[in-house]
């Protein structure tokens, strides 16, 4: 099995990329609940369920390649306080951690890793699109 390490210039690890995924989630729910309108409301909904599914499947993917090893410690974060400009700039970074997350399964010829990269973009992607509709 092939141990995944962190790879120079992604600046990722597993422990990083499970708790960057369980910032996220825990920020869109938050965020889920502040908004002040229907449609963020919705947008944030379908978002932070999908970061449920997209943590789990990348979690159990990242320890089935480093098999027997375990995650070490996570970070968590502390969450902004809800404004659109906060909204925005969470989801933008969701969409940077994407690219970033492809490009460390790239480096470790991870091609499943990279496909599951490519599906937590578009739900970001779709999320800030939405956020230009009125």
């Amino acid at each position: 099995m092939t141990d995944i390490r962190r790879i120079p210039g992604t600046g990722l690890t597993p422990e990083k990329i499970v708790s960057t995924l369980f910032n996220f989630h825990n920020k869109a729910h938050f965020y889920h609940l502040q908004t002040d309108t229907i449609g963020k409301h919705l947008l944030l909904d379908e978002l932070y369920k999908a970061l449920v599914e997209f943590k789990d499947e990348i979690a159990e993917y990242l320890l089935g390649v480093q098999v027997p090893k375990r995650f070490g410690p996570l970070t968590m974060e502390q969450i902004q306080p809800y404004t659109d400009a906060n909204m925005l700039s969470f989801l933008n970074e969701g969409f940077d951690f994407s690219v970033e997350l492809c490009a460390y399964a790239e480096k470790n010829n991870e091609e499943e890793l990279c496909n599951l990269s490519s599906d937590l973009q578009k739900a970001f992607n779709k999320a800030r699109l939405f956020t230009t509709y009125k």
